[in-house]
């Protein structure tokens, strides 16, 4: 699976919007190859397929602060969970032993 959506899916997503930004209501200053496109709801690194439902266009400025302050945080601390459950990764901070107050 590539990570670039096809052009018919780019197309689409462009009429839908209206060459306007889908995280607002700002429009995109030139045309459809100054677009880009965003894997969302869910991101290509977990398994987000390349359709018209999971594409919304974004201007250039936009894209890169989505992605750097929701979209990687969230896929770190994801894969954290993930390493954590499997065994792989222990925590940093091990909770102190539960007292039962009523065993005592």
């Amino acid at each position: 699976m590539t990570r670039a959506f096809p052009e018919t899916v780019k197309r689409a997503a462009w009429e839908r919007s209206g060459g306007h930004c889908e995280c607002g209501a700002h429009a995109i200053p030139y045309k459809i190859t100054s677009a880009e496109y965003d894997h969302y709801p869910v991101p290509y690194a977990y398994g987000g397929a390349n359709t018209l439902d999971n594409c919304r266009v974004l201007d250039r400025g936009c894209h890169r602060k989505i992605t750097s302050t929701v979209d990687v945080p969230r896929i770190a601390k994801a894969a954290r969970i993930e390493a954590k459950r499997a065994g792989l990764r222990k925590s940093k901070r091990p909770f102190p032993k539960r007292i039962n107050p009523w065993n005592s």
